[in-house]
Formats: structure tokens, sequence, C-alpha cells
């Protein structure tokens, strides 16, 4: 999973094309793959009572928003009202974001718009 995620990271030149790749990536899954998902979810709710699960949560999240850090907030200049929260903070933001969106998608599958909030996620870079 988190080499999928990297090479999806690593398509584009700018941020914006960068964050959209990895947008495009979570929209594919949740459209074709959602036992993924799923899985990712239960895992998250058997962390919040197991430590090893935890840990193994715990790291993969570290790790994911890391490569967002690496690949997408290094060397990018953010818009004036973000500039005084770290690249680190942004990173969590932003995978909190998506994965936030993508319960929302498994939730509520009937509301097909749902998983285009995902793109908002972009207005970071505009």
């Amino acid at each position: 999973y988190l080499l999928e995620v990297e090479s999806h990271l690593k398509k584009g030149e700018t941020a914006k094309e960068k964050v959209s790749s990895l947008v495009m990536f979570f929209q594919e899954i949740l459209t074709h793959n959602q036992e993924l998902f799923c899985l990712l979810y239960d895992l998250t709710g058997l962390a919040l009572w197991s430590d090893s699960f935890k840990d193994l949560l715990s790291t993969l999240f570290k790790e994911l928003s890391n490569m967002i850090e690496e690949f997408i907030l290094n060397n990018t200049c953010l818009k004036d009202n973000l500039k005084g929260y770290s690249s680190e903070k942004l990173a969590r933001v932003i995978l909190g974001a998506m994965f936030g969106v993508g319960i929302q998608v498994l939730l509520d599958p009937k509301d097909e718009g749902m998983i285009d909030s995902l793109n908002a996620i972009q207005i970071i870079f505009d």
C-alpha cells in the first residue's frame, strides 16, 4: 500500500499535480477496491483497543504523512495563511481529510458526489 501511494506522489511536477494524483488514487480505491479501506477502518477500530494494532496503525499514518510532506509540501510555496503551520502538521491534515472523506464515501454510497469532495484538498495549493 505504501509503495502504491509513493508511486502516485511521485507523479507530476508541482505540488498541485502530486496532490491531484494522490486524490485520483484514493478515488480509484474508493470506487473499485472499497474492501481495502474497510480493512483499514477495521484495523483503526482495533487500534483503539490494542497496543499492537495501535503501533501498526500509528506507524502507517506516520509514514503516509511523511510521504505527503516529502513529496508535496517540502519545497512548496504555500499561501500566506498557511505559512504559520509546519509541513508536518499540514501533511497530517491532508491525510486526515482524505481518510475522513473516505469513510463518508463508504458510509453513504448513494451520495455519488461525496467522492468528488476529495478534490477540495487541492484548494491548499490554489
